[in-house]
């Protein structure tokens, strides 16, 4: 481990790049009950050594061009940190059998006398909640950005009835909210199929879970896309805070804590507290997006589908024939060949990536954030999940076409084809796209 003095050296040579090796909630800003841990050293990039353990059959393959998105290559000096060695110690190890040689490490306790630089968070790091943090107030303790006067409602975010995945698991405490209820009808011709539901229906289905405007909430399921699909639902109607679990119940089973299988009834809520929706800035209509086709001004429209979808090869749904994109709109990307993946905003265990990695994404798909973001997809999940995390980085000036490309396209609204609109990634592109 180095110490001080050796840190400080270290830091002057050209090319030397700082590893965070912690869990990304850490990074983000969440200090997990030790206030001088929150947050990165400047300029370090995110590599969490629990990726090493992540269950997926393509873990190898991820973890290699993540290594390659960082700049993580073997003829670079690495400066690995942790808290206490055990993340260094497991992260150094695997890299040396994968060829790395120049590796050092350091406790991220002697950063401030090395460096002197405060530790960066992400501006909207409470956004994403860390599982430690959840359950520190779930179990009546303080947890920095919560009020500790208010209480928590959790929320488990799901499709179908409370059988499919509710009974199977979920955090103690939770509520079931099937987010097909977040649907107009979802078993209509392909004009009105799988529309937002009107503010109206949004309240009841709010009020059966006991939840209203003066609430905090936090949304946690098995799929982050769900979970931001309903929180996002949750914040336009007008909910006061509105929160996610970074990562879903597997970061929540990765700390080690256990799931629930016990129903849990909701008590029903009688009065919202508030017209809603509380937020309709949030949400582009159809028509807005008609309407600033001729002149998108200080707004842009950026499609969160894949390339093939963005280009018209695929719909990216069965029940979907009309393919290509609304004109004007900029390819943000999502995933890797169908609608259920966010592969490019998404690290291997499911949490968001990396700040500077989707920004730099963007930049490189032409999206400029000083302007207003209209996030769309297909039927606004991914839009959403997408949404989440740029407020998360600290961009407020977003919103979302819910209704996405499903409406637009069996509407009569003009579509188009090819592209990509964006910068595609090519073999040996060390971009942030998986």
């Amino acid at each position: 481990m180095l110490n001080a003095e050796e840190l400080r050296n270290a830091l002057r040579r050209d090319g030397a790049l700082l590893v965070d090796a912690r869990r990304s909630d850490l990074y983000n800003g969440w200090s997990d009950g030790c206030p001088s841990w929150g947050g990165h050293a400047p300029g370090a990039v995110s590599f969490d050594a629990g990726w090493l353990d992540v269950c997926r059959d393509d873990l190898e393959e991820r973890l290699s061009e993540a290594l390659t998105e960082k700049g993580m290559t073997p003829d670079r000096e690495l400066l690995l940190y942790d808290v206490g060695g055990k993340e260094t110690a497991r992260l150094g190890d695997w890299l040396r059998r994968r060829g790395f040689k120049r590796i050092s490490s350091f406790d991220l306790g002697i950063w401030a006398r090395a460096d002197g630089r405060p530790l960066e968070r992400y501006p909207g790091y409470g956004l994403l909640v860390s599982a430690f943090a959840l359950r520190e107030r779930l179990e009546g303790r303080p947890a920095e950005t919560f009020d500790s006067g208010r209480g928590v409602k959790v929320v488990e975010a799901s499709k179908g009835g409370a059988e499919v995945s509710h009974a199977l698991g979920h955090v103690p405490g939770a509520v079931h909210l099937d987010v097909d209820h977040l649907y107009s009808d979802k078993n209509l011709v392909p004009e009105t199929r799988y529309r937002l539901a009107d503010p109206k229906a949004l309240e009841e289905a709010a009020l059966a879970l006991g939840i209203t405007s003066e609430d905090c909430v936090v949304v946690t399921g098995a799929s982050p896309m769900a979970m931001c699909r309903a929180a996002w639902a949750l914040h336009y109607l007008g909910v006061r805070d509105v929160r996610v679990l970074n990562g879903g119940l597997g970061a929540w089973k990765r700390r080690g804590y256990a799931l629930s299988t016990e129903a849990v009834r909701p008590v029903p809520a009688s009065s919202f507290g508030i017209a809603v929706p509380g937020r309709g800035e949030v949400l582009r209509t159809i028509d807005e997006i008609e309407a600033l086709r001729s002149d998108w001004g200080t707004s842009q429209l950026v499609d969160i589908r894949s390339l093939e979808e963005y280009r018209g090869d695929v719909s990216g749904y069965d029940h979907q024939e009309i393919v290509g994109h609304i004109p004007g709109a900029v390819l943000g990307y999502a995933g890797l060949g169908d609608p259920h993946s966010l592969d490019y905003y998404r690290n291997v265990d499911d949490t968001m990536r990396q700040d500077s990695e989707i920004l730099s994404l963007w930049r490189r798909c032409g999206i400029d954030w000083s302007r207003h973001l209209i996030f769309s997809c297909g039927m606004g999940w991914r839009a959403a999940e997408v949404w989440f995390y740029a407020r998360a980085m600290g961009l407020n000036n977003v919103s979302k076409y819910s209704d996405g490309w499903i409406r637009w396209s069996n509407s009569g609204y003009p579509v188009e084809t090819g592209g990509p609109g964006g910068a595609r990634r090519e073999v040996g592109d060390a971009s942030p796209c998986p």
